[in-house]
């Protein structure tokens, strides 16, 4: 969890999403959606912190990495 006073979080109540669980047919991180209802989640929650998600990423990756060497 993302801690600090930039962090951006909030909460959605999955009842009202609607979110099917377990209905596309690819992992969630390739961003290979298929299903109308995970396009719409990725285009609400997603989409408008892609950059930050990445980011994210590549610091646990780094991390990960640094360990190892």
């Amino acid at each position: 969890m993302a801690t600090g006073d930039d962090a951006d979080v909030g909460l959605i109540d999955l009842t009202e999403v609607a979110l099917p669980f377990l209905d596309e047919p690819d992992m969630p991180a390739r961003g290979n959606d298929v299903e109308d209802t995970t396009k719409e989640w990725a285009r609400g929650v997603v989409e408008p912190h892609r950059s930050e998600i990445k980011a994210g990423f590549a610091a646990l990756h780094a991390a990960l990495r640094s360990g190892r060497d």
